[in-house]
């Protein structure tokens, strides 16, 4: 089913209200590994990621003295 412009809207003003964009460079074999892994685990790229990303958050948060 098609979206609606009102759903449009809605989905517009929520992304620029609630979400940041961040542009990461990286060697495109290590891209290419990181999505293969990604699918492997049946996630998406961003989904892989930010869940790396917060492990290691957790982590060295109780590292932390």
């Amino acid at each position: 089913m098609p979206l609606t412009e009102a759903r449009k809207r809605a989905n517009k003003k929520y992304i620029d209200t609630h979400c940041e964009q961040i542009a990461i460079r990286w060697p495109k074999e290590f891209c290419e590994r990181l999505k293969a892994e990604a699918k492997t685990q049946g996630e998406s790229l961003a989904g892989y990621v930010r869940g790396a990303i917060e492990q290691r958050m957790e982590r060295d948060k109780e590292k932390q003295p």
